[in-house]
């Protein structure tokens, strides 16, 4: 007998927002597929939410990133106890000149956001563990 899948992972940030660039798409999507690799082994997300990822965590933190992006001044943006990455990392993928500095205290997560940082090629971007 075959195995059973799981619910179908969703993935409709395209049909979303529209003004998304397909590169962009290619890097959330990334994003998504890590987070969903690393959270069997470190929790990130509930496991009750990994199905719907991206309207629980990527839909809201586009929106509400380039909401704060477009409203403030700062060049540099501190996201403390980033965690699993949300919001920072996708602003991050949205505003490639800002500089941000993630700091998390812990090292296994911080290990995360270091793999999402040299793979989405985030210069611009600083962990502190």
């Amino acid at each position: 007998m075959a195995e059973e899948e799981g619910p179908k992972i969703e993935w409709r940030i395209g049909e979303w927002v529209k003004e998304i660039t397909g590169d962009e798409i290619i890097r959330f999507r990334f994003f998504h597929m890590e987070l969903l690799r690393f959270n069997r082994t470190i929790s990130l997300v509930s496991s009750k939410s990994t199905y719907d990822a991206d309207l629980v965590y990527f839909a809201d933190c586009i929106i509400a990133g380039r909401m704060i992006l477009k409203n403030s001044l700062a060049k540099t943006i501190y996201d403390f106890g980033s965690g699993n990455g949300f919001p920072c990392i996708v602003m991050c993928l949205l505003d490639r000149e800002r500089k941000f500095i993630l700091v998390e205290a812990d090292s296994k997560k911080a290990e995360f956001l270091k793999h999402l940082k040299d793979k989405l090629d985030l210069k611009q971007v600083t962990i502190l563990n």
